[in-house]
């Protein structure tokens, strides 16, 4: 067998695949769209129908490559007057914790912020304008509050409870800070208001409600369009929970999963998240999704993209669960206390008679 080592930069994380085709075994890596130039070995490259055009020494080419890319990924729109000052660096730290607790050889291991920034692509150059510094997605997932209200004022996570006041909201919580802690607030939200079930996957025990909160939660905050006023929103219901989001969107109508080519909307978003341990590789969240529904309600999600994003899944609600645990409690519940007070007057009944018994035979023996 024969390798052939590249390179690419800025760092690409690829995972592997075995396909076998007439008997012979194929690895398959499949490389998604990027929001960033990216080289090969020195090399920049433009796709042209079914080849690949060398570019590199065009700068006329490569600027326009630059202008097609920044205008369709929104996170890449550079805020050249944000400094380190205006970023939370400890958040930094706590990534590259992450990063390391899944692979203690990550890359990221050792790196400065000012290092990370820029082998990520939250720090670079619009070959356009001449600008330099750190783009949206570097202040979306490290900027203080006020900042990421001033660069993205349209970003806000609006999670709602409905299961009594179906009209307005039982619960509610606006979220707009970072994306790292705006992850832990929104899975903290969904936890609270939803039964935890565990169930035994490839053997292992598995809180489902955690997978399924963590794929929902994943998608609204890395694949909305942050150009738009859109309020997302997570709404949890008595049988249901669902997302919104703006999309930009390349099709319409429900997704098949068996027929789905991945599109990260926001692709350094996407990928920081998956190197955190927070998304899975380019299009095996949506397979997850579809695994983990149907064993914890037995139905199938619908993600419906549009220019609204639409995720639903479908949950049993309270009661429905509590009666595949215990049986229909709705209407035997009168049953139940006769044959509880039934039992009960029958444990208490031997218990007197031996005590009374054991007392008699006590007098009567003196």
């Amino acid at each position: 067998m024969q390798w052939i080592g590249v390179s690419a930069s800025p760092s690409l994380f690829l995972s592997l695949s075995e396909v076998e085709l007439d008997g012979n075994l194929l690895l398959y890596v499949y490389i998604p769209v990027s929001s960033q130039i990216q080289s090969c070995s020195g090399r920049i490259y433009d796709r042209n129908e079914d080849g690949d055009l060398d570019i590199t020494n065009s700068s006329d080419l490569v600027a326009q490559l630059a202008l097609r890319k920044s205008s369709a990924y929104t996170e890449r729109e550079i805020f050249p007057y944000v400094t380190e000052n205006e970023l939370r660096l400890e958040l930094v730290e706590k990534a590259q914790k992450m990063a390391i607790a899944l692979n203690a050889d990550h890359p990221w291991k050792g790196m400065t912020p000012t290092e990370l920034f820029c082998s990520t692509g939250l720090f670079e150059d619009d070959w356009r304008t001449g600008k330099r510094g750190f783009n949206l997605a570097a202040i979306l997932l490290f900027g203080r509050d006020n900042v990421i209200r001033s660069c993205a004022p349209g970003y806000m996570t609006d999670a709602l409870l409905r299961k009594e006041n179906m009209d307005r909201y039982d619960d509610r919580l606006m979220v707009g800070t970072n994306l790292i802690e705006a992850y832990d607030q929104l899975i903290g939200f969904i936890a609270r208001h939803t039964l935890n079930r565990f169930f035994l996957v490839d053997n292992q025990r598995v809180s489902v409600r955690s997978w399924i909160a963590r794929e929902l939660v994943s998608n609204i905050l890395v694949h909305r369009k942050y150009s738009k006023g859109f309020l997302a929103k997570i709404v949890v219901e008595n049988e249901r929970l669902y997302a919104e989001n703006w999309n930009r969107s390349n099709r319409h109508g429900r997704i098949n999963p068996e027929d789905f080519t991945p599109d990260a909307k926001n692709p350094l978003l996407a990928w920081f998240f998956v190197n955190i341990g927070r998304a899975d590789w380019m299009g095996s969240g949506i397979r997850n999704l579809y695994k983990y529904t149907k064993i914890y309600s037995g139905g199938e999600p619908e993600l419906i993209e549009g220019d609204i994003f639409k995720t639903i899944i479908p949950f049993k609600s309270d009661s429905k669960v509590m009666e595949d645990l215990f049986g229909d409690l709705s209407t035997g519940s009168a049953q139940v206390g006769t044959q509880v007070s039934t039992q009960v007057g029958k444990q208490v009944g031997k218990q007197v008679g031996m005590q009374v018994g054991k007392q008699v035979g006590k007098q009567v023996g003196r």
